[in-house]
């Protein structure tokens, strides 16, 4: 997940719980897609699919818990979260081309 979240923050306690947290997210996904497709099952075809992505994601309590304590470094608060599930339904679409050589 490193490579698609940029954080840009001069707390570097922050910015290294926010690296520790997004190295260790885990993903579970499923995709249904439904579409069209032209051309020659023997040479070259084109496809265009749309359909729905399902995706589940656990973090873990303690590194959240990690990034919420550097953020806000107050010995007066204490923080202590569990281990969050996210999850969502979302469209997808997919289009390209295959080119079968045999």
């Amino acid at each position: 997940m490193n490579k698609f979240v940029t954080i840009n923050d001069p707390n570097t306690a922050y910015v290294n719980a926010m690296r520790s947290l997004l190295s260790k997210t885990t993903y579970k996904f499923a995709t249904a897609q439904i579409g069209l497709e032209f051309g020659s099952q023997r040479r070259f075809s084109f496809y265009v699919r749309g359909g729905v992505t399902y995706f589940e994601n656990t973090l873990s309590g303690a590194e959240i818990t990690a990034v919420a304590q550097s953020k806000n470094p107050d010995p007066n608060n204490t923080y202590s979260f569990g281990d969050t599930k996210v999850s969502g339904i979302l469209p997808c679409a997919s289009l390209g081309f295959n080119i079968f050589v045999y």
